[in-house]
């Protein structure tokens, strides 16, 4: 937090008045309150002894954004969806790469026409947060199937669509 710039208790005190940032005495002492709570008035060796302890507690805080619900609740909530798509990755990933290496392995061509070495580059060659955000709008729908493969059970999650 003392990294970005603004004061998150500023920033905090903006949405909570809808961007009115006039400085009251009332609007000063909860600014001060917020940053007593959180540690923020301490130096910065304290403040991360704080954060690991929280950390080690799975204390991660609430939320800026309305409704402000607890952080480690949010992550519970969604962490179901995040699971199953590494199942199915890591299903697909075996069911495709062990025939392909079983292939490999059975056929050396002796000839140099072999296309496998390009193909293998270029395949290489793809960026993998690229390949997983095109899998992630595929799996849940965004752009290809009309419908979703894995639906969200997350009443804020757009299910996109249809």
């Amino acid at each position: 937090m003392k990294l970005a710039p603004g004061d998150p208790a500023q920033v905090l005190r903006a949405q909570a008045s809808g961007g009115n940032v006039q400085a009251t005495e009332t609007n000063k002492k909860a600014m001060e309150q917020w940053r007593k709570e959180r540690h923020l008035d301490k130096p910065l060796m304290v403040q991360y002894g704080y954060w690991l302890w929280d950390l080690l507690r799975f204390d991660l805080g609430r939320s800026f954004l309305p409704p402000r619900d607890k952080v480690a609740t949010i992550i519970f909530d969604r962490m179901w969806i995040t699971i199953i798509l590494n199942m199915i990755a890591f299903a697909m990933i075996y069911s495709i790469a062990i025939p392909i290496g079983i292939l490999a392995r059975r056929s050396n061509s002796p000839s140099g026409t072999d296309s496998r070495p390009s193909s293998r580059f270029i395949l290489y060659s793809l960026p993998s947060f690229w390949v997983g955000t095109l899998m992630i709008a595929y799996m849940t729908g965004k752009t290809f199937p009309p419908r979703p493969i894995i639906p969200s059970r997350s009443p804020k999650w757009d299910s996109g669509p249809g």
